[in-house]
């Protein structure tokens, strides 16, 4: 899902019919009616918006698409496999892939081959820009990197973290000086990338369910949500690692979530029970 402004979302949805997986993304008003939807002739995994009316999709069959309302057009080059998430800065988008690689697209030459960067050696299943020159990446191979990306393809890296198990997602907090990271051991984990030591600031262990998505809040930086398969949503400080709250309105995995840039405390979630919410947090 991605806040569209005035209460609108937009909505990526994959079915799977029969043996074959096909997706449609939908343009939701403030009152839940249906504006449009567009065909997409595969799942996503992931979106992200753009500009105006247009969002980066991430699909599963290795090509990365742009939606809008004429419809879905594929940017030349994709992935040897499922692209797992889509982060956009300025006009480059960063794709991660299961194929191991990153690549980074220009969103303004739709024609031209992607740069290609392999700095991982298993999946990697998530990438958050800090700026236009800081990409972090989280990886089935147990690390998280922050790398500097003034010279893409060829990434320097600043620092790497080793978690232990499988990184699910991680995301930029505190202005890029903080880092959290979902893991396959139901663990939450905060890293200050400023600090010499390895080790996390915080953790939060033993979640019913490993992290998914994570978006920190556009208007309070000690603020960040975290999608589960618990099902719930956590909405986590962190300075402290403190729970404030946890959201269990949906009855299947959360994966997505987005903040509504102009309404403070606004948040949208989707799961795989097959709805968008809005919930509002103080």
């Amino acid at each position: 899902v991605v806040a569209a402004g005035d209460g609108n979302v937009v909505a990526a949805t994959s079915n799977l019919t029969g043996s074959v997986w096909d997706g449609r993304v939908f343009g939701l008003t403030a009152n839940g009616t249906v504006e449009a939807e567009i065909l997409v002739e595969c799942g996503m995994a992931d979106l992200c918006a753009i500009g105006e009316g247009q969002f980066l999709a991430a699909c599963d069959d290795g090509m990365v698409r742009v939606i809008h309302s004429g419809g879905a057009m594929i940017i030349s080059g994709g992935h040897n496999g499922v692209v797992n998430a889509v982060s956009v800065s300025g006009t480059t988008g960063a794709t991660a892939g299961t194929d191991r690689g990153i690549q980074f697209y220009d969103l303004e030459k739709h024609s031209a081959e992607p740069a290609r960067f392999e700095g991982h050696c298993d999946s990697v299943n998530s990438v958050d820009w800090s700026g236009s020159n800081s990409l972090l990446s989280a990886s089935s191979d147990g690390t998280v990197c922050v790398w500097d990306a003034r010279n893409r393809p060829i990434c320097k890296s600043v620092i790497a973290i080793h978690v232990g198990s499988v990184a699910h997602v991680a995301a930029f907090c505190k202005s890029g000086e903080r880092v959290l990271v979902g893991t396959e051991k139901h663990e939450l984990l905060c890293y200050d990338i400023r600090s010499s030591t390895a080790l996390p600031v915080w953790g939060e262990l033993g979640l019913r369910g490993p992290v998914r998505k994570l978006k920190p809040s556009p208007h309070n930086s000690a603020l960040c949500a975290a999608a589960t398969d618990a099902p719930s949503v956590l909405i986590v400080n962190v300075d402290s690692g403190k729970m404030e709250r946890v959201l269990t309105h949906h009855r299947d995995f959360v994966r997505a979530l987005s903040w509504d840039k102009q309404v403070p405390g606004r948040l949208y979630t989707g799961s795989w029970d097959k709805s968008v919410a809005e919930v509002r947090v103080g």
